[in-house]
Parts: C-alpha cells; sequence; structure tokens
C-alpha cells in the first residue's frame, strides 16, 4: 500500500472512531515516517494506554511532536521517549553498549523515533500517573478500532505497554485464541505471536514505568533476543 492511499484509509478509520469515542478530544498518531518504518527490521509498534495530556479538549496529532524527537509546541522535551528511543535503536542494532545509550539527546531520538509506529489505544489524553480505571472497559468497546490501525501498518513486533491479558483480547481477539497463547520468557516477560501475520507482541512496562533505566531497557532487549530463539 501506498502511502497516500494509506493515509486516506486511515483518515476515514479516525472520523469513524472519533465520531463514536464519546469525546470532544481525539489524538492522532501511527506511523512516524511510511518509508523509514517499513524499511526497518523489525517494523516496532509501540502500542500504549493514552497521551499525556490531562487538562486539554483540543484535538492535536502526537505524530508531529515526536517527529522533533519528543518535542511539544511550547518546546519541552518528553522525556520518556528517551527510554522508547534507546530501545528502538538497540532492537535493530544490538551491538550498542549502554555508555553509548545513556546520554540521549534530540537528534539521537529524531533518528530512531522515526523508524517507529506508536498507537494509544485510547484517542485522549491522560494524567502522567496511570488510572487504569475505565481502561479496560474503553478498549472493550473500540477494540476493533484498536486492531483496525495496527492492521494497517503490518508491524513485526509491538512493544505492549497495556499490561493486562483482557485488553490484548480485547484488541487482537481472533488472532489470540485463548491463554495459552500468552507465553513467558526465562524472565517472567509475557509475549504472544499473532495469528494474522508475522508478529511479536511482547508485553511490557510502559516507558514511563519509574525503575532503573538499564533494568527497563535490557529487560525488553534480553525478552526480545530469548523470543527470537523459539
Amino acid at each position: 500500500m501506498n502511502f497516500k492511499d494509506l493515509e486516506r484509509i486511515e483518515e476515514k478509520l479516525f472520523d469513524e472512531w472519533s465520531s463514536t469515542h464519546g469525546s470532544k478530544q481525539f489524538i492522532k498518531d501511527g506511523i512516524l515516517n511510511n518509508e523509514l518504518f517499513n524499511g526497518t527490521s523489525p517494523k516496532i509498534l509501540l502500542l500504549a494506554k493514552e497521551a499525556n495530556d490531562p487538562d486539554n479538549d483540543v484535538n492535536w496529532d502526537l505524530r508531529e511532536g515526536l517527529r522533533k524527537g519528543g518535542k511539544g509546541e511550547n518546546g519541552n522535551i518528553w522525556r520518556n521517549w528517551n527510554v522508547v528511543a534507546r530501545w528502538v535503536c538497540n532492537l535493530m542494532d544490538d551491538t550498542k553498549s549502554w555508555s553509548q545509550l545513556k546520554s540521549v539527546d534530540i537528534e539521537f531520538r529524531k533518528k530512531w523515533l522515526n523508524k517507529i509506529a506508536v498507537i494509544n489505544a485510547k484517542k485522549t489524553g491522560g494524567g502522567s500517573s496511570h488510572d487504569w480505571t475505565g481502561f479496560p472497559e474503553y478498549v472493550k468497546n473500540y477494540g476493533d478500532f484498536v486492531y483496525q490501525q495496527i492492521s494497517l501498518y503490518k508491524p513485526n513486533l509491538i512493544i505492549g505497554g497495556v499490561y493486562h491479558w483482557s485488553v490484548y483480547k480485547s484488541i487482537f481477539k481472533d488472532d489470540l485464541s485463548n491463554e495459552m497463547d500468552y507465553r513467558r520468557t526465562s524472565h517472567d516477560i509475557g509475549w504472544f505471536k499473532l495469528k494474522g501475520w508475522d508478529c511479536i507482541v511482547i508485553d511490557y512496562f510502559h516507558h514511563g514505568y519509574r525503575i532503573p533505566h538499564p533494568m527497563l531497557h535490557y529487560g525488553l532487549i534480553d525478552a526480545y533476543k530469548e523470543i527470537k530463539l523459539k
């Protein structure tokens, strides 16, 4: 599918989704750079709960800030995206050591974030602390829209930060028939494969999770290395 067709289908999906989800606000997301995304291996999609925007009822596009390396219109740096940029770098180039990844600047974030897709299952903003009240019910009602958006991009690796089997089940339905499809690595990181196309989903911590960054980083990198060998 060429980029123009993708944009047209994507906008139609967003229009339908925003007309039904019961909020004035709708925050768009998706592939940041189509050429870079489709030219990488693996094609990575970050699946999270919602954008950090607790007090706003204005529509906006998360991709615009991420294309600038995770930088808001007011110039604020979205520092949690340092974590994602490091993940992407090491998932695509596992030769990088922590000493090479520890210090992250805006150019590093631009380089690596522009290679991925980002989807928040909930298209309205939330706070910096993660309140899960009502979220499983939201995804139960709107999971088909989330799945349609993911299916447009056909990633090979989904980094899931939505924490709960019921949420994944609401999104992936027939691609995830029962809990026996859900496996764990030797370090207890959950994962499963989609049946609809060649894609691994790693059920991991949200990128804003407050643990030391080396632990947050290598927990994912080591899990992916182990899963690839299975």
